[in-house]
């Protein structure tokens, strides 16, 4: 498990790389269609807008998360 510090820091690593997957120049690596990568910056967005912060952020940033993957990451996530 994670101390709060590096699970901090874990959170700003993760909305860092979903605005760089939302970058139209880095489509291709990331395989998103121009949906996919608006829905990852918008989840950027959430995040810099401290909307998973506070009691139930955690389990509530997991779901946005789990609705932009696959059903098969999303069911792997929830099981963490």
């Amino acid at each position: 498990m994670l101390d709060e510090e590096d699970w901090e820091d874990s959170k700003v690593v993760l909305a860092l790389k979903c605005q760089r997957a939302a970058q139209r120049c880095h489509a291709a690596d990331y395989g998103l269609d121009e949906d996919a990568q608006d829905s990852w910056q918008s989840l950027a967005d959430d995040m810099a807008s401290c909307k998973f912060e506070g009691y139930g952020g955690d389990l509530r940033l997991v779901e946005a998360i789990g609705d932009r993957l696959s059903l098969s990451e999303s069911k792997r996530l929830s099981a963490l």
